[in-house]
């Protein structure tokens, strides 16, 4: 090998060492001479997991950052002691409710916040536990978009509007066809 390959080549493996966060001593600023091609390929691993982890933070945190703009453009959210506070109960007992599918709690930056639009007048929005009770497979973030979505079943209303409206057997109705084509096709 020339001298100018070995040198590039003891480069790019300080480089990958670097990197991959490896702790190797150097003996007087010298990498080894022989280096085997298996730990080189090892390092380069490393470091693409290393590149990939932190494109996942990096997506991940953006994820995060466009749920809060959603939901701040649907009306905000309450922390858990906000809604406690609106509906005169312990943090117990919202979990429970939240557990029993009477409230709809959301993940968001690991945090559990509530849509704010769901309570009224210190109360949970009438026919709100029933649509929940009806969509129990689905996730919290897929309840959400079914209650803020505009529903051909409902004229093209949001179920939300419907329900704001008093209208419940409609909702629960189209909750229940709410999927159902995508069963169809197992």
């Amino acid at each position: 090998m020339k001298t100018n390959d070995q040198f590039n080549l003891k480069k790019t493996l300080a480089l990958l060492l670097i990197l991959a966060g490896v702790s190797v001593p150097l003996y007087a600023g010298r990498l080894p001479e022989a280096i085997n091609p298996i730990t080189i390929a090892h390092l380069y691993f490393n470091v693409a997991l290393r590149l990939m982890d932190s494109e996942k933070k990096e997506n991940t945190k953006r994820g995060e950052e466009a749920k809060k703009r959603f939901l701040s453009k649907q009306g905000g959210t309450l922390t858990s002691t906000e809604v406690c506070s609106v509906l005169a109960c312990s943090s117990l007992e919202l979990e429970t409710m939240r557990l029993n599918r009477r409230v709809l709690g959301l993940s968001v930056n690991e945090e559990l916040v509530y849509p704010a639009w769901q309570f009224i007048d210190g109360k949970v929005l009438l026919g709100l536990d029933q649509v929940l009770a009806v969509l129990k497979e689905d996730g919290a973030w897929t309840q959400m978009l079914f209650l803020l979505t505009g529903d051909i079943r409902l004229e093209g209303a949001t179920p939300l509007e419907k329900l704001q409206k008093g209208e419940i057997e409609p909702v629960v109705w189209a909750a229940k066809c709410y999927g159902s084509h995508m069963e169809s096709q197992k």
